[in-house]
Order: structure tokens, then sequence, then C-alpha cells
């Protein structure tokens, strides 16, 4: 004989949890991935923008049903975003929460300068300049670079600036605390100070955003005439550096470290500027140097590093000449200038 049934027990199975990476792929879209679980319907993807798994949005719907990839999309420019996923049965029953994973969106790229050129030639009548200044003869959608853009606003008398500058170009000259200075019409003097409007520390650009270094001329760690080797903190592709040691690497270091550890104009994030960065204040209308020497004095006709290496041969790296405006590619042994920035699109 036998007993009566038991009651009724009931048992879930258990459901492995999956991992969780992340890619940021621009300035609105993350890719979650992840790996297959064994026996699972679906997968449930959640966000937040903060680090915690309460008040959760849940970003996938209906949820992913095959599959280990979900393209998160519509997002803000440069946020953290913080990730888990869970993985379900037919049943409803769903793992626990995976490891929370995370990253952040890209900024938006910094708005781009003009040339700063507000004329044109044409073999053998001469220069044009003002408005309309492609020369005489030309067809009819052949207008040359200064009746386009910044420079043909500021040349007709139809851009609206913060600061000052030749042609479409915004500065303004800060002081070495970041407070703009009273007086914005003076001129560098060595000798010269922040109250009287003859010196100053740095230059925000009102267009891109971005803050520069100004370049002294008094032998310290902002000196005009100091070199370096292509290398050391912000430099991108960090991992070339088992390649050379580190006696090369940490060239920059003491221009960087000194700057953000003396709070340089009131920022402690100051970098190397990347290539576009520093194409951003180059003023073609001028040579020798090819920059406003009003707003960045002390401005060797030089080469001046950017952090950006080249891709193609990992012994070189990105530099421009400000004799003429010009970019290169040369070794990274070669010492050259370099000019700090901070903001922008690498902040």
């Amino acid at each position: 004989s036998c007993s009566d049934n038991s009651k009724d027990v009931s048992a879930t199975t258990f459901i492995d949890t999956p991992g969780l990476s992340l890619t940021a792929d621009s300035v609105s879209q993350i890719t979650v991935r992840w790996n297959s679980v064994a026996g699972v319907a679906y997968y449930e993807i959640y966000r937040n923008t903060s680090n915690t798994n309460t008040s959760l949005t849940a970003i996938a719907s209906p949820m992913v049903s095959e599959g280990t990839t979900y393209t998160d999309s519509g997002l803000t420019p440069k946020t953290r975003y913080y990730y888990w996923i869970k993985a379900c049965n037919t049943g409803n029953n769903c793992s626990a929460f995976s490891e929370m994973a995370s990253t952040q969106t890209h900024a938006v790229p910094f708005p781009l300068n003009d040339t700063g050129i507000t004329w044109s030639g044409n073999y053998s009548s001469g220069n044009s300049t003002g408005t309309n200044c492609t020369p005489t003869g030309f067809a009819t959608g052949t207008e040359q670079d200064c009746d386009q853009g910044r420079d043909a606003q500021a040349d007709d008398g139809k851009l609206t600036k913060v600061g000052r500058g030749n042609a479409g170009f915004d500065f303004t000259k800060l002081g070495s605390t970041g407070t703009v200075l009273v007086d914005q019409n003076q001129s560098w003097s060595n000798s010269g100070s922040e109250s009287a409007g003859t010196k100053w520390s740095c230059i925000k650009d009102n267009h891109t955003g971005l803050v520069w270094e100004v370049k002294t001329d008094d032998g310290g760690i902002h000196d005009k005439d100091t070199e370096y080797a292509w290398g050391g903190k912000t430099a991108i592709g960090e991992d070339a550096k088992p390649r050379w040691g580190t006696d090369w690497f940490n060239a920059w270091d003491t221009l960087v470290d000194g700057s953000n550890n003396a709070t340089l104009c009131g920022f402690t994030d100051w970098r190397v500027p990347v290539r576009e960065e520093l194409r951003s204040i180059v003023d073609y209308s001028r040579t020798k140097p090819a920059i406003d020497t009003n707003y960045f004095p002390n401005t060797p006709s030089s080469r001046y590093w950017t952090s950006s290496p080249n891709a193609g041969n990992h012994r070189d790296a990105w530099n421009f000449d400000f004799s003429n405006g010009n970019d290169n590619l040369i070794s990274r042994f070669g010492d050259i200038h370099v000019r700090l920035v901070r903001g922008g699109s690498g902040s």
C-alpha cells in the first residue's frame, strides 16, 4: 500500500546570468553585447544614468529574443550610461541582474573655425577683397573661400562675436586664474601685467569652446623655446609605450602636470591637442607665424606636436608647422614645440 499524494511542490530551474560588455559608437549610440545562455527564450536589457539597478528603464521592447547584441540609440552626447541584463526562459523565469557595465557616449565634436582668409586672387588681375570677393569672370557656384563661412560674415559686418580676433576668429584673453582681462585691447609685453591688459595666460576660443595655453618668454614651463619629443600623458595610443621604453614617452609630462598642478587659468584638465583641435587656431591668412599673434604671442614659426599618432607607422606622429599652417608627419623622436589645450571634445 502507498501513502496519499504529497502536497504539490514546484521549483524553478536556475538560469545563468549573462556577461555584459558595451561599446560607445557615437554621440548618441551604444552597442550592448552579452554571451549566449543555453535554454533562454529572451533577454531583458536595462539602462540607467546612475549606478543603481532600481528605477531602471527597460530599453529593448519587445525584449531581445535572439542574438547577443542590441543597439541602444537616441542617447545624450557625453553622458555616462549604466546597463544590466537578465536571461529569461519560456516560463518567464529570469536570472538575477548581470554585473553592471557602463560607458560614456562621445562628446559632440567642436565646431570648426574658418581659415581667416578674406581675399582671393586671379592672375593677373590681382586680389579681390570685401563683399563678393570672388574675382570677376568666375562662374556661378565657383565662389572662393573668402565668400563663405564665418570669415565672410565678419568681413561683411554680419558676425556677432563675444570677443575679438581676425576675420571669423573669436578670442578672449584670460588671466592666470581664468578671469577675463578687463582690457582686451592691449599688446603683449613680457614685462607687462594682467591689470594693464599687457599680459595673459590663456586664450578662450569662443566659437570652439577650447581654451589654449599662451606661451611666455621667461624660462618657465610655458616658455616658447622649450621643445619635446612626442609622447606623454594624453598622447593617443599609449599601447605604443612598451615599444620605446619610458625615456621618450614621458617627454611632455612636465608641461602637462605642471599646468594641471598649478591650475593654469583655473583648470586641471590640460592636455596636448588632437590634430583637428590644433588646426582650429591656424590662421591661413598669415605666415611666419600662421596664427593671430595679437592673442597668441611668443609663437615661433615652427612645428607643434598634436597628440595624434600616425595610424600607418608607429614611428611617426602628426604636427603643425606654424610657419605656414601645414600639417605633417615626422618622427616621434624629433624635439618640437607643444601648446596645451583644455575643453571641447577631449574633455
